[in-house]
This record gives structure tokens, C-alpha cells and sequence, in this order.
């Protein structure tokens, strides 16, 4: 369903959600919105985790190997100021750190997560309705 589709009942994302970025990317087709969340959320969600345990046993090559890889999906569910923290994640990882707001951070990325996964489940009933 396309934004052109649906100016009788438009969609509005999380005001948390970098909604322009959103808007421009998927170009106004919220099914392919839909898809993208629900890739992110198949993905992001194991290698957070798998990167937390990384920050905790202070495994360095494995920081910077899951903060370089995920950091880019943010940019593309709303939350580009994540893949930024991730980029500082994984720079202070390679060279032998781990990032001071590492953990806090890695706490406000879950939280974005399940916003993400509201936002997945809003966007799927809109689309259904």
C-alpha cells in the first residue's frame, strides 16, 4: 500500500522514528517499511545481544566485527544517532577499549528495538486494515 494509496487514513511513524528519513527511503511504500522493520528485528535483536556479551567479556575483535556490522540497519528504522554510537563502540574496540557508555548505550539500542517492534506491529495492522 502506498502513501498515495492511503490519504484517506495516513500513517504517522513514532514520533521517536526519524520519520523524513523513513518517508524518503521507502519512498512512500509502507509495505516495504513493514519489511524493513521486520528484517531489522530478525537481525539487530540477536547481534545486540551477542554484542553485549562481547562488551561484557571485553572481547575486542568481536565488538568492532557486530558494532561495524549492525550499525548501518539503524539508519534504516529511524534511528541513525544508534549507528553512530555503534561507530564509537567499535573505534574505541579496535583499539583495544571498550567505550565508556558502551553498556548504557547498548541499553538505549534495546530500548529502540522494542519501539521498533511496536512500531512493526502498528504498521502491520494499519496495512491489514
Amino acid at each position: 500500500m502506498s502513501i498515495s494509496e492511503t490519504i484517506s487514513k495516513p500513517f504517522t511513524f513514532d514520533k521517536q522514528l526519524e520519520d523524513d528519513f523513513l518517508t524518503e527511503y521507502c519512498d512512500g511504500d509502507l509495505d516495504f517499511c513493514l519489511s524493513m522493520f521486520e528484517v531489522f528485528l530478525e537481525t539487530v535483536s540477536k547481534e545486540i545481544l551477542q554484542l553485549s556479551t562481547a562488551i561484557r567479556v571485553r572481547d575486542f575483535s568481536k565488538i568492532s566485527e557486530i558494532a561495524h556490522r549492525v550499525k548501518s540497519n539503524f539508519a534504516y528504522v529511524g534511528f541513525s544517532r544508534d549507528g553512530e554510537s555503534l561507530s564509537l563502540i567499535d573505534a574505541a574496540a579496535k583499539s583495544g577499549q571498550v567505550h565508556p557508555d558502551a553498556n548504557q548505550t547498548i541499553e538505549f539500542i534495546k530500548s529502540h528495538i522494542i519501539i521498533v517492534k511496536k512500531e512493526n506491529i502498528r504498521l502491520s495492522a494499519y496495512l491489514q486494515s
